[in-house]
């Protein structure tokens, strides 16, 4: 006695055709909301990340708003990923850097308040995975080097008020870290979200625990057909 053959290659079929995890988003500040945004050469901004349960990223994404076939985009972007205070970022960092994200236009404006200006994503990819537990931690950017101080309308865009604290800016002529200045918006909205994701790239290739689930179906209903036949 045996299992009939169909529906174990049915079964195959299906197994293969369950996708694999690809690099995801394990954290998101929110996506940009095209209303707003905070200059970035002139100054640092640093909005706050908070981690319910611990994960591990190696890419930083975010969006900017610059004006078309402008030079405000200086070549590269400082990032750091500060700790908490508490409430606004602390001198500490868990890393820090400068890197030449990948960028890629999303959309131009031809009219509105944005008129004139492309949006970006960028994204910056991490030579050392950074792992963060449970607390707030800080996300802090600046469009170039160290150096550059200057106002060049580059803005790191807002997004949706997301219920937590607000981003926070200095000048750049003073010395890192601080002082922290709150980012203030116009009324509705007085809080300065940023938007920025943080993602994880280690899972593309590891299947998800449903694609596990049928694979060990699969094995399992292959050996009891064998065992069946050999009787």
């Amino acid at each position: 006695m045996f299992l009939p053959r169909i529906p174990l290659i049915a079964l195959c079929l299906a197994l293969g055709s369950v996708p694999l995890a690809s690099a995801g988003i394990v954290y998101s500040n929110g996506l940009p909301n095209q209303t707003s945004g905070e200059e970035m050469t002139h100054w640092m901004h640093g909005d706050d990340i908070v981690v319910t349960a611990p994960f591990t990223f190696d890419t930083i994404r975010f969006w900017d708003l610059e004006p078309t076939g402008g030079a405000s985009y200086n070549g590269s972007v400082v990032w750091v990923v500060n700790q908490d205070n508490p409430g606004f970022p602390a001198v500490a960092t868990l890393g820090s850097g400068a890197a030449t994200p990948t960028r890629s236009v999303i959309q131009s404006f031809t009219s509105g308040t944005w008129a004139g200006y492309d949006e970006y994503q960028n994204d910056i990819s991490l030579s050392v995975p950074i792992t963060l537990s449970a607390g707030t931690y800080w996300l802090v950017l600046h469009n170039g080097g160290y150096g550059f101080q200057t106002d060049q309308s580059f803005y790191w865009e807002t997004t949706d008020n997301n219920g937590t604290s607000h981003s926070y800016n200095f000048i750049r002529t003073g010395a890192p870290p601080g002082p922290w200045i709150i980012n203030n918006l116009s009324a509705p909205v007085a809080e300065a979200q940023l938007a920025f994701q943080l993602l994880d790239s280690a899972g593309a290739g590891t299947p998800e625990p449903a694609t596990v689930a049928m694979a060990g179906s699969a094995l399992g209903l292959l050996v009891l057909s064998r065992r069946r036949r050999r009787n």
